[in-house]
Parts: structure tokens; C-alpha cells; sequence
């Protein structure tokens, strides 16, 4: 048999098909979960009832996804898009944006960066370990506050917050911005009694588990018991 009538078989089996469970229907299709589905395109797919213990999900955009009532989690879910966002981004920009934000650049662009990742990735651990590198460094104080407050924000789904954090990296080196951050800082202190109250339900696979909120805690309160007002040294 040729390859490309072995190709109409496999998708003629896949439209016949009475399953509609995603797992099924890639191993009808004769597709190698392991390795076609990296860096693809499966926004608002259903996995209910997959098993998706082989599928390696690297890079993929996975926005709007359903993940209720799956048999099993991916093998891998790398750097894979999770979050809300519509931006024209792909799996490996993560690496550029990441970068960006733990440059020397401005604060402003480096917030945006950061918005940019948890907009299109997602509150997860590969978001959380680039903010939990962001408070471990010397970054002044607007950016890693802001950048906690946008990532817990959308958490929760304050729009109100982000739109905050929005207006300040807009301002950026305006003294504005000072009279900004006593509200800047209380916010932080709600969104972190938040988490400490509540009992995380996970979303997705690999979602942000306790202990990755525990070690951002744990950055944001030397933060904020080493920077007062008058010490502030954004760029």
C-alpha cells in the first residue's frame, strides 16, 4: 500500500469514528504522541476521556483547552501556552520573553514581557519560576511588585489589579508612580493572604502547586520588608 492511501485510510477511520475521545482518534489517525503534537495548534480541544500519558506537549498552544475529566496527564507540558491570552505568540518565544524580563532594559518592558507570559502561558510553574528569579534579583521595586500583582491578579481573575499594574508601567519613571505604590504594596499583601487562605484547585495539568506559591511567598515578603518608599531605583 502506498503512504499517501495509508493516509487516506487512517482519516477516513478518524471521520468514521464513533469515539470523540481525543486519544482515540490520534491513535486511529496513526499520529506518534510523543512527538507530533509539539509546537501545535490545539486551542479549545476536549480531552475528557483521554488518556494522555504518552503525549508530549512541549511549545503547544493550548489555550482554552478542557481538561475536566481527562483519564490521565501529559507526559510533558514544557513551556506549553495555557493562559487567556490572544497575542501573536508561539511556545518558543517563552525563552525571548523570559529573557527580556530578567534583562537591564527599562521595568516598564520588562513588566510587559512578563505580562505577555502570563497572558499566553499561563499562572504556572514555568511562569512562577521566572517570577520567583525576578524577586531573587536586584530589580527595584515597581517591577517585581507589579509583576506579582499582574500574576496573582490573573490568578484570580482582578481585572481591576491588572489594569493597575497596566497604568503604572505606562507611567514608568513618572513620580506619579510613587504616590501608586502604598496601594501597589496592600494589594500584594491581599493577593498573598489569598493564597495562604485557600486550598488550590488545580486547572490544567502541572498548574501552580502549593509549593511554588509558598517559594513566591517567600520572595515577596523580603521584598517587601527590604524596600520602603524612599529607596525606590527603578529605570
Amino acid at each position: 500500500m502506498k503512504t499517501n492511501d495509508s493516509h487516506s485510510t487512517a482519516f477516513s477511520d478518524v471521520i468514521e469514528a464513533e469515539s470523540d475521545v481525543f486519544s482515540e482518534l490520534v491513535e486511529l489517525s496513526g499520529l506518534r504522541p510523543q512527538s507530533d503534537f509539539q509546537h501545535s495548534r490545539l486551542t479549545g480541544v476536549d480531552f475528557a476521556g483521554s488518556n494522555l500519558s504518552q503525549f508530549n506537549f512541549d511549545y503547544a498552544d493550548l489555550r482554552g483547552a478542557k481538561w475536566d475529566n481527562r483519564a490521565s496527564d501529559p507526559l510533558s507540558l514544557r513551556y506549553s501556552m495555557r493562559g487567556k491570552g490572544t497575542d501573536e505568540v508561539r511556545g518558543d518565544d517563552f525563552n525571548d520573553l523570559s529573557a527580556k524580563v530578567l534583562s537591564k532594559s527599562l521595568w516598564a518592558e520588562r513588566f510587559f514581557a512578563f505580562r505577555l507570559l502570563v497572558d499566553n502561558w499561563g499562572e504556572n510553574p514555568d511562569t512562577g519560576d521566572v517570577l520567583s528569579k525576578l524577586l531573587a534579583t536586584n530589580s527595584g521595586t515597581y517591577l517585581p511588585l507589579c509583576s506579582l500583582v499582574y500574576f496573582t491578579a490573573s490568578y484570580l481573575n482582578d481585572d481591576e489589579a491588572k489594569a493597575f499594574c497596566n497604568d503604572m508601567a505606562n507611567a514608568g519613571r513618572s513620580q506619579v508612580n510613587i504616590f501608586r505604590l502604598r496601594k501597589l504594596r496592600q494589594t500584594v499583601r491581599n493577593n498573598l493572604k489569598y493564597f495562604e487562605s485557600v486550598t488550590l484547585r488545580q486547572r490544567y495539568p502541572n498548574d501552580l502547586s502549593e509549593k511554588e506559591v509558598k517559594s513566591i511567598r517567600r520572595g515577596l515578603y523580603a521584598l517587601l520588608e527590604a524596600t520602603v518608599p524612599n529607596q525606590l531605583h527603578d529605570t
